[in-house]
């Protein structure tokens, strides 16, 4: 009885309760015969105060952006560097997918990952470091 409250009360504390962030939905496509690519994913941000994405490594991708893609006037789709990165709101998440807010792989390494295959994935934020993910290949457009 002893050894089951210890236990339980050591995982209680184990628990990092600075780290209220956590990934969702995570995949990366790589686009069809080019060294470039996307990851998508879902940023739940459990905590009180809000947090921001800074940065990200993605392993063999020489650089790696976060992007956002808007409509113009004209109704064109038009993507440009977000170099501020992206905010996680406290108590929601924030969104990352196909024609909105995304992070841009540029010059992916040789060979280029596979469907199926998963590639080490850093985020880097403003207040509660970095946090490895890792992302799973997807066939490009799913």
């Amino acid at each position: 009885m002893l050894w089951s409250l210890l236990l339980f009360s050591w995982a209680c504390s184990a628990a990092d309760p600075s780290q209220p962030l956590r990934v969702e939905n995570q995949r990366l496509h790589v686009v069809p015969g080019g060294g470039s690519g996307a990851v998508y994913m879902d940023v739940i941000n459990s905590g009180d105060s809000e947090d921001r994405l800074i940065r990200v490594e993605v392993e063999g991708v020489q650089d790696v952006q976060t992007h956002q893609t808007s409509q113009g006037e004209d109704g064109v789709a038009r993507m440009r560097a977000a170099p501020d990165g992206f905010a996680v709101p406290a108590n929601s998440s924030l969104k990352l997918e196909r024609g909105g807010k995304h992070i841009m792989l540029l010059g992916i390494g040789q060979p280029l990952p596979q469907v199926g295959e998963s590639v080490a994935v850093t985020l880097h934020f403003e207040k509660a470091g970095a946090l490895p993910v890792e992302v799973p290949v997807r066939e490009y457009g799913e």
